[in-house]
């Protein structure tokens, strides 16, 4: 693989950055920034509203951006993809949607290891409508308890909700297996793809789920532009999360008929440049090649499991095999906070603290851990120099 930093010009700014926080955000490439820089210079307009020649072209990149990033996810006919800010809003406008229709005694089943966005909103909305939530249990490589989630399905959720990939632990679920199962059982299936969506090629038109959420700067794209993919029969089903311009077909005084998807569930004016820079994204990223990704991120993330196992008193938090590009890990008396602002004085960034994972760190039994992960413009000599910087921790609290 050639020198990928070449593309990302935060790196060429900013000779000294190791940055080691891609799972939090990950930094742009120069195709991504040109295309807001042209869409702003060139093309912009507000969409499907103006009757003129700027609106028409505006309208056009918008829908050949969403025509895109389906592509690059294998949407088929039978599904849409909505754009939405993030994957935060993307899981909440399916909680709303869904928990609308249900009703005291329903059933709604969540791992331990979601993301508070996946969390969160089940929790609220469960007391708000009033029908029961389970937390389906994990290990602490990660793995959830399969046995535990038969019997729940054996009640008959109503809805299961999960990560495609933990974003603490780094751990890939069988989401063809549990999403297969779940659907059986006659569930809904709500899936968190924040984090695979950048590490591995997910075919949509392959997975068992009714439901699958990303977001746009996980996967070199801007931040603010996120997108929801649902299948048609469930978003003509799903009611609206917000009201607006643009979602309408007819308002009269007394009721409203919504589009059709994906435009029901876009009210207002959208990110339009956003959306165009995360085609940018997935056609940078589908150019190298997403399996040639995966394969660079797992043989670096074995190096920097090998690496860090050389670090006295570290523990490695995840699964021993097969993992997504992360790895967290806890140092002996040390705070994940300590670890990470000393790193920063040596110009390496990662990422410490709970992970907006609370009700995971809580099962683990940690109060918090120092997250590294990688992407495809890391190499070794960033492993090194976070390794070298560990060192320097170790001495320091000595």
């Amino acid at each position: 693989m050639k020198n990928i930093k070449l593309d990302f010009p935060i790196f060429s700014k900013k000779p000294e950055l190791v940055y080691l926080d891609s799972a939090a955000t990950t930094q742009k490439p120069s195709c991504v920034i040109e295309s807001l820089r042209e869409f702003y210079e060139t093309s912009c307009s507000n969409i499907n509203r103006g009757s003129y020649s700027l609106s028409f072209e505006a309208t056009k990149k918008w829908d050949e951006a969403r025509n895109s990033i389906k592509k690059f996810l294998g949407v088929a006919q039978d599904g849409d993809l909505i754009f939405t800010k993030n994957a935060t809003e993307s899981l909440n406008l399916v909680a709303y949607g869904l928990s609308s229709s249900l009703t005291p005694g329903d059933l709604v089943a969540i791992s331990i290891l979601e993301h508070h966005s996946n969390f969160v909103p089940w929790q609220q909305l469960s007391q708000r409508f009033g029908f029961k939530l389970e937390i389906i249990p994990a290990d602490l490589e990660g793995n959830i308890d399969e046995s535990f989630f038969i019997k729940i399905l054996e009640r008959g959720p109503k809805v299961v909700a999960l990560t495609h990939c933990s974003h603490v632990l780094g751990t890939i679920l069988p989401i063809e297996r549990l999403g297969r199962l779940a659907r059986d059982a006659g569930a809904k299936v709500v899936i968190d793809g924040t984090q695979m969506v950048p590490h591995s090629l997910v075919n949509l038109s392959e997975l068992p789920v009714d439901f699958y959420a990303f977001s746009g700067h996980k996967l070199f794209g801007p931040n603010g532009i996120g997108c929801l993919y649902g299948k048609l029969t469930e978003l003509e089903s799903l009611p609206p999360f917000i009201f607006g311009g643009d979602m309408i077909f007819d308002v009269t005084e007394a009721y409203t008929i919504f589009s059709k998807p994906p435009r029901k569930f876009e009210a207002g004016t959208q990110s339009i440049g956003d959306a165009i820079g995360l085609a940018a994204a997935t056609d940078y990223l589908a150019n190298i090649g997403m399996e040639n990704i995966r394969k660079y991120k797992s043989d670096l993330t074995n190096y920097l499991i090998d690496s860090l196992k050389e670090i006295p008193n570290l523990k490695i938090y995840g699964p021993k095999n097969q993992r997504a590009g992360l790895v967290s890990f806890s140092i002996d008396e040390i705070h994940s906070h300590d670890v990470s602002q000393i790193l920063s004085s040596r110009g390496v960034c990662v990422r410490s603290g709970q992970h907006c994972a609370q009700p995971l760190m809580r099962r683990m039994g940690i109060d918090s851990l120092t997250r590294v992960s990688v992407h495809i413009y890391n190499t070794k000599s960033d492993i090194d120099a976070l390794c070298s910087g560990l060192r320097d921790v170790i001495r320091i609290f000595s």
